[in-house]
């Protein structure tokens, strides 16, 4: 939290997460977890100390050590370059929205295509005119246990996309239409 507070320019927000950190310290060492709750005297816990699990914690004394060292500089320590130069510097964005059945999106900028994401192989029947005209895109293995169909970008030029389902696997429909909004932001 604290190197995040450095990158965007709050070193005395960061000054004082530091202050915080080294509170929790017990005799000088970093413990993994601290008891973040009232006192259960009977089980050894007290609120803002070591609650028993790994101490020291080498990896916390490590981020302490950076962290120190990225408040002296005014910037943090381990910022991947190319990282930074990516999304910060160049300000890259992503061409695609993604849409799933945990974290739909219900809108979609005209200026990018509609990523699809399923946990079993599809064939998403999708239209841009209300059915009027349907197309058929299947679904591809990510090989990390995700499949994916990606509309054509000039899909959300015209209009809302409307889908459907097709699961081959178990060789039936998903009887219902989903919606994505197409807008000009």
């Amino acid at each position: 939290r604290a190197h995040y507070e450095i990158a965007a320019g709050n070193f005395e927000k960061a000054k004082s997460l530091l202050s915080t950190m080294e509170t929790f310290a017990n005799h000088g060492l970093f413990p993994e977890q601290i008891w973040d709750t009232d006192d259960i005297p009977e089980k050894e816990l007290y609120l803002g100390k070591h609650s028993g699990s790994a101490l020291p914690l080498v990896w916390a004394h490590a981020e302490y050590i950076k962290l120190c060292w990225s408040l002296k500089h005014k910037k943090v320590f381990d910022m991947p370059m190319h990282t930074w130069e990516r999304y910060v510097q160049n300000k890259k964005q992503v061409d695609w929205e993604v849409w799933r059945f945990k974290s739909p999106c219900h809108t979609i900028s005209k200026k990018k295509f509609l990523r699809i994401e399923t946990m079993s192989p599809a064939i998403v029947n999708w239209s841009i005119d209300g059915w009027v005209t349907i197309n058929e895109t299947a679904s591809h293995d990510t090989g990390l246990g995700v499949h994916v169909a990606d509309l054509p970008a000039g899909a959300t030029k015209e209009g809302n996309i409307l889908f459907t389902f097709y699961w081959p696997d178990a060789q039936c429909w998903e009887n219902k239409d989903f919606e994505v909004q197409s807008t000009d932001f």
